[in-house]
């Protein structure tokens, strides 16, 4: 059967997000090729970014299996062709065994993806950004885009210096199939979770798959971001943030959470 919703849906409250997992961050690493030293106030004199004209080649590890790395990269060159990559990749475990010895090395990379970053931080090992932040507009981004990716001097995370920029970041646009779309008379996408789930009823009506979800329902592996969508749809987000950025006494057992809970066994 087709699906008319493949990807799930992340909500808020009184907006309708589309969340993809940041499973990893491209850390930049303390030390940098020249590429990247001009001062973010050089930078904002010119009318463009500008990478000089020497020849640069910025090291990169990444995790197997994705690869918009190389599309981001190739696409780097094309708008800087002085600027070429030398791009390793390896698996997710391998990549953590390894991080340690390879940021504390002679030799780091420029670029690393990674889904931690805290003690590296406070190790000094990861640039501080703020500077390329304010200098390149992504202060002016949704404030949680980069708290997830900032690390307080005590070690927490959600404040403080920022250390890491998402590769596709976490905010990505809807998908759906339009033509289906068109048949349960979806003609924009649905800006609450009401109407999010009137247009289900509606596929589940017309014979359409109305959502699917990567991962195993019976594991659960496919039912942590649905979860958290809804858990930010139907009550307050600060204590999720607090809990997943392990403030001291933050819990996700809450009324509102439960009910997410039990909402989303309706879905099941």
């Amino acid at each position: 059967m087709v699906s008319f919703l493949w990807r799930m849906a992340m909500f808020k409250k009184h907006q309708f997000i589309f969340t993809a997992a940041l499973l990893a961050v491209a850390l930049i690493i303390a030390q940098m090729p020249n590429v990247f030293m001009q001062t973010p106030q050089a930078v904002l004199a010119q009318s463009a970014p500008d990478c000089g004209t020497e020849p640069v080649t910025l090291n990169a590890y990444f995790e197997t299996g994705f690869d918009i790395p190389f599309k981001l990269a190739e696409e780097f060159t094309n708008q800087y062709p002085n600027v070429t990559w030398d791009i390793k990749q390896d698996q997710f475990t391998n990549l953590i065994n390894s991080t340690p010895r390879l940021l504390s090395g002679d030799n780091p990379p420029d670029l690393i993806r990674l889904p931690t970053m805290v003690s590296f931080a406070e190790q000094g090992l990861l640039k501080n950004l703020d500077e390329y932040a304010e200098a390149f507009g992504w202060n002016e981004w949704p404030v949680p885009q980069l708290n997830q990716n900032r690390v307080a001097e005590d070690g927490t995370r959600g404040s403080g210096a920022l250390y890491a920029m998402g590769l596709n970041y976490s905010l990505t646009g809807i998908f759906y199939n339009k033509e289906l779309a068109a048949q349960i008379g979806m003609t924009e996408p649905p800006a609450t979770l009401a109407e999010f789930e009137d247009l289900l009823a509606k596929a589940k009506d017309a014979g359409l798959l109305p959502i699917m979800q990567w991962g195993s329902a019976k594991s659960g592996m496919g039912l942590a971001f649905p979860l958290q969508a809804i858990m930010a749809s139907v009550g307050p987000v600060e204590p999720i943030n607090d809990w997943i950025f392990q403030k001291p006494g933050a819990t996700i057992d809450t009324p509102s959470n439960l009910i997410a809970a039990q909402h989303l066994e309706q879905w099941i």
